[in-house]
């Protein structure tokens, strides 16, 4: 459950954030890149080509380059916390299919939200007969546990988001999580994109009681008012909106990819939930569940 949770937060951020984390990781490739030209694409075709993605969150896009020159970046999510020998096939296969399917360039990048990438690197696949070596495919790899947040936090909004997976700073998490707030309040974003960024620090960078104590000193002592002003927004009104439809929109995904399109009434039903605990449970339920009506039945 929480592993699903994860990825829809993710996933949601960099949507939002994609030429921001390019921009971040790979500058030298996100300044060839006309993100104007940025289209996300429909990646359910994807699985009518044989790519087993279904372990994988991914992001698909199409940009153009500088030249003028039309690719596709693709963006997978990695949070197992084994990391599972088979996943450089996966992302070859993904990579092969994508290919075929838009006859574009492929560009494929690797978010690793689990240890032991390390950091900001390549990684590759190899195919061999024989002793003789036919292929040998390489794709971008950021690994988040991997990045010291001392070194990346301070880099942009984004980056201080990230952060929350990153090693944390020598003066602790409970200054790490302040100052990561600080400037995202500050970054001028508007109150969604802001709030999107700040979620992340709340799901994925829990303090202990000691560090809360701490937290709220520093609030206290430091009394920024951006600050005070976002938490606010976020306690009271928080992306409640948004984190439901989020849900519901996943639960769609997953289930018509397992049990089909889903009719009328089934959407209708779906549209009626908007209990956050509620579609958490669904979001559970749905890989033991054998129809839409076997999922939604008490």
């Amino acid at each position: 459950m929480r592993r699903v949770l994860m990825d829809a937060r993710f996933k949601e951020v960099l949507q939002n954030f994609l030429p921001e984390f390019v921009v971040l990781f790979f500058p030298d490739i996100a300044a060839q890149l006309q993100w104007e030209t940025l289209q996300f694409l429909d990646k359910e075709t994807i699985a009518e080509l044989g790519a087993d993605t279904t372990q994988t969150s991914d992001i698909v896009a199409s940009v153009q380059t500088s030249g003028g020159e039309a690719f596709t970046l693709v963006l997978l999510i990695e949070i197992q916390a084994k990391r599972s020998h088979k996943f450089p096939k996966r992302v070859f296969d993904y990579y092969y299919a994508l290919g075929r399917r838009y006859n574009h360039s492929v560009l494929p990048l690797v978010l690793y939200l689990s240890p032991g990438a390390g950091g900001v690197t390549q990684e590759s696949y190899r195919q061999e007969v024989l002793g003789i070596e036919f292929l040998h495919f390489r794709y971008l790899v950021v690994g988040l546990p991997d990045l010291p947040a001392e070194d990346w936090q301070k880099r942009s909004p984004l980056a201080a988001a990230l952060s929350c997976k990153m090693k944390p700073i020598a003066e602790g998490r409970a200054q790490q999580k302040f100052s990561a707030l600080l400037q995202i309040a500050r970054s001028g974003y508007g109150d969604y994109r802001k709030l999107l960024l700040a979620d992340l620090l709340e799901r994925f960078l829990p303090l202990a009681d000691q560090e809360e104590a701490a937290y709220n000193q520093l609030r206290t002592r430091v009394q920024s008012q951006e600050v005070e002003q976002m938490i606010s927004i976020y306690e009271e009104r928080g992306i409640e909106k948004g984190r439901v439809e989020g849900i519901r929109a996943m639960l769609l995904r997953l289930g018509t990819r397992k049990f089909g399109e889903p009719s009328k009434s089934i959407l209708a039903r779906l549209a009626a939930i908007r209990e956050t605990p509620r579609l958490e449970a669904l979001t559970e339920r749905i890989f033991d569940a054998q129809s839409w009506d076997g999922l939604l039945s008490e």
